[in-house]
């Protein structure tokens, strides 16, 4: 019996050494596999933050048994540098290749705002906390370095919100085809709309000489010569502007005195927001982003009281008006830089619909030939009816002078002869006098008649006029086209205006548009024109009464179809719309998380 007991124990001993043990072991090893792992993946984590420069900034902890890394990072707040910091134009020496770090390729003012630890297992895992910035700054700020807005995206991005599909392009490099702004997964962006951000250098299209977004430069008339061209009290200059049809004298004396000055005049530069002029510059000044006193002017700024709105929510006419005309001003240029000021839609429409009659443009003149295609046969007969009925009139009367005369003739006693004879003259005098008097309310009747037709003949688009009324400038000489090629023609009847480009048209504008600046009187007299011309598009059509005016202010006329003309320009355009998406996505959100 006692045999058979130690067998038994040295039998359990065996089996817990040759199979406890290693089945013990076997339950070590996945634990000893996790924190050699975990040791390996953290030093490779490391490793990867000292690459992207955050490895003195970031806190990392692990859990040997679970295999679970904690990574600790900063949260940062952007801010872009000044414009005249010389670092501004510049990229960042480091920048962080982890997925979030795109912002870390430029130079930014930073403010740690709190922290964020994200939970790993590998390597590829590890990321950089996306930074808050202001929304409407990093748009500036790209658009500063050349990127280009993309309207289908900022469309889909105004449309769908948060919901915006991941990828989204929201700015184009300099290029067009590579994306420079995108819309990112949210994943922990906590309902704040996340972007991606990406550049190279050879995209860079900053220049410290160049006005920053939202900022553009017109040029203004020259100077030179203006005396001898622009004098209003230059009689034999009337006269010979009358020959050739130009019936007006200019009506702002100030702005052509100062004309008359040999020096150049500098160029504008203008500030302009969602809400409309904010500043102005003439060129002499560099503009950043301390504003001067809106309500004083200085030698570097004109008064611009006149253009500002009293409140965002309630602009005049003219803040709307010259706003408008300024952003067609940028949607035309070849490197547009304002992308603040959305088109009014009420303006556009009224740019784009058929106005002014082609009858009133024959009657004021600015047909280069005479036109009957816009008068009805009705009308043209009505007038050969009334000339016949004239000419049977004068025959008439010229056979009763005969007879009358034949009759004196025939008078033997030289009393009673010359009794008759002043009879004759008497009833003479007074048959010319009613003949006078008809002719004149026959003329009025024809002139009231034509009008009337004129005024309810076929529209014709807004270029068509600006071309006819621009060339009317040039037989003025006026100032806005002074030094500039005006050519081309106008086909019979003003179907269409050829001759003035969209290059002569933006130089016409800007000329104008300087003008409005510096005189206010001008100012009102375009912008009541503008205001006309909406009126007419709105309700109806112009009246006999607007016809008769336009012929004493042919040369606002003229201004007011050029500024329209360029709107109608701008509203056919793409980028004219994505104005209007990108500023509605600017006040729906404030901040945005950048990676």
């Amino acid at each position: 019996m006692a045999t058979s007991s130690s067998s038994s124990a040295d039998a359990a001993a065996d089996i817990i050494s040759y199979i406890g043990i290693p089945l013990a072991v076997l339950g070590v090893l996945p634990m000893l596999y996790t924190c050699i792992k975990c040791l390996l993946t953290l030093r490779k984590i490391r490793s990867t933050l000292a690459h992207a420069h955050l490895l003195s900034t970031a806190t990392t902890r692990s859990s040997l048994l679970s295999g679970i890394i904690e990574i600790e990072l900063p949260r940062v707040r952007l801010t872009p540098l000044d414009r005249a910091d010389p670092a501004y134009g510049s990229l960042a020496p480091r920048w962080s290749r982890l997925r979030g770090g795109g912002w870390t390729r430029f130079r930014w003012q930073q403010m740690t705002v709190g922290l964020k630890t994200y939970r790993v297992q590998y390597t590829d895992e590890v990321r950089q906390p996306p930074a808050e910035i202001a929304f409407e700054a990093l748009v500036a700020f790209l658009l500063d370095r050349g990127a280009v807005p993309y309207p289908a995206g900022w469309a889909l991005l105004r449309g769908s919100g948060l919901w915006t599909p991941a990828g989204t392009k929201l700015l184009s490099s300099p290029r067009g085809a590579e994306a420079v702004l995108s819309v990112a997964a949210s994943d922990d962006a906590d309902g704040v709309l996340s972007l991606a951000v990406e550049w190279e250098p050879e995209w860079q299209r900053h220049r410290g000489s160049g006005l920053p977004p939202y900022w553009i430069a017109i040029e203004g008339p020259p100077r030179g010569g203006g005396e001898d061209t622009m004098s209003v009290g230059d009689e034999s200059r009337e006269q010979s502007v009358n020959e050739k049809g130009v019936n007006e004298k200019h009506p702002f004396t100030e702005t052509i005195a100062k004309a008359s000055s040999s020096s150049p005049r500098p160029a504008l530069h203008l500030h302009v927001t969602s809400s409309g002029l904010q500043s102005a510059l003439y060129a002499t000044s560099s503009p950043s982003s301390v504003s001067l006193p809106k309500a004083h002017s200085t030698p570097e700024s004109p008064p611009i009281t006149h253009l500002l709105a009293p409140h965002p929510s309630h602009p005049t006419s003219t803040s709307t008006w010259f706003a408008t005309a300024l952003t067609a001003l940028h949607t035309l240029s070849p490197h547009p830089t304002l992308w603040s000021y959305p088109f009014p839609p009420a303006l556009t429409t009224i740019a784009v619909r058929r106005t002014i009659p082609i009858g009133v443009l024959d009657l004021l003149g600015l047909l280069p030939t005479p036109s009957n295609a816009w008068r009805p046969t009705s009308h043209t007969m009505s007038a050969e009816m009334a000339e016949a009925v004239r000419q049977q009139r004068e025959q008439e009367q010229l056979m009763a002078r005969v007879t009358a005369l034949r009759a004196e003739d025939a008078i033997k006693d030289p009393i009673a002869r010359q009794h008759a004879v002043g009879e004759r003259m008497i009833r003479d005098v007074r048959e010319m006098e009613a003949r006078r008097r008809r002719d004149e309310l026959e003329k009025v009747r024809r002139a009231e008649e034509e009008e009337s037709v004129a005024v309810r003949s076929e529209r014709v688009e807004a270029d068509v006029v600006a071309g006819l009324g621009v060339r009317w400038l040039g037989r003025a000489e006026d100032v806005c086209v002074e030094g500039l090629e005006v050519t081309g023609h106008a086909e019979k009847g003003g179907k269409q205006g050829e001759g003035v480009t969209k290059e002569l048209l933006e130089q016409v504008v800007g000329r104008v548009l300087y003008l409005v600046v510096e005189d206010v009187e001008m100012a009102t007299e375009v912008v009541k024109m503008l205001e006309l011309w909406k009126e007419w598009g709105e309700v109806g059509g112009m009246t006999t009464q607007h016809l008769r005016m336009l012929k004493e202010k042919l040369r606002i006329f003229a201004y007011a179809a050029t500024i329209v003309a360029l709107v109608r320009e701008a509203a056919t355009l793409s980028a004219g719309s994505v104005v209007s998406d990108l500023q509605e996505c600017l006040r729906a959100w404030n901040k945005v998380r950048l990676g």
